[in-house]
């Protein structure tokens, strides 16, 4: 380990202490006395340099804090401006005169809304009640909220579907199957004002090798999940 500390700071406090303790005894311990005077200088330009330095860190942090102070002011004053003069434009004969004389750019076109997506992915879980709840998946168009899910059903493998009722979220719960039923038939799909996407046909089986009940989704084939 050397003499001489490696951080700036005790290096600093390493000079102050020695140079005048040197100075002052620089024959006795075998130095001349104009080497331990060019030391001390050297140490005095070292802690001023350093002390300038710290200042003028503090003044920058300053002005860094002040200057995106200002910014964010000059900023959200800007954006009410901005909601002022579109306001104004849109209630004006001509909005995008407004725009161009602003220079601002004229609001986007929404761009359609895309029907609601295909169900899958089915999942089905049976209550003590004898109830099930089946649930799945479904992609929508990140702006289209609002999707309703329609849920008809059919018993067994022939005849039509029947309504039995929609749900906002992914999931729906059928309290009303016939004791002794053995294939239900599902279709579910999703609904947005007078959009209407892909419906989907899930098949629950009950007592499939064993108790219990899996369900399997038409259009994919493959069963999804045993429960």
């Amino acid at each position: 380990m050397g003499i001489i500390p490696n951080k700036v700071q005790e290096q600093l406090a390493f000079f102050n202490m020695h140079a005048p303790l040197w100075v002052a005894n620089a024959t006795s311990i075998g130095l001349t006395t104009g080497q331990a005077t060019i030391f001390a200088s050297k140490a005095a330009d070292a802690q001023a340099s350093w002390e300038a330095q710290q200042s003028q860190i503090s003044k920058a942090r300053s002005a860094t804090i002040e200057a995106q102070a200002m910014i964010g002011d000059a900023r959200a004053t800007c954006a009410a401006l901005i909601a002022i003069i579109k306001g104004f434009a849109e209630n004006s004969a001509n909005p995008a005169t407004v725009y161009s004389m602003a220079e601002i750019p004229a609001p986007a076109a929404p761009s359609p809304v895309g029907p609601p997506g295909t169900p899958y992915e089915p999942r089905v879980e049976l209550l003590q009640t004898g109830a099930i709840v089946i649930s799945w998946k479904c992609t929508n168009p990140s702006n289209g909220g609002g999707t309703i899910y329609e849920v008809t059903r059919r018993l067994g493998g022939s005849g039509p579907y029947t309504m039995i009722g929609g749900t906002g979220v992914r999931s729906f719960t059928d309290d009303s199957i016939p004791a002794g039923s053995g294939s239900v038939y599902y279709q579910v799909t999703g609904v947005r004002s007078t959009q209407r996407g892909n419906t989907a046909t899930f098949t629950v089986q009950f007592g499939v090798d064993g108790p219990g009940l899996t369900v399997s989704d038409v259009s994919a084939g493959p069963v999804k999940l045993a429960a």
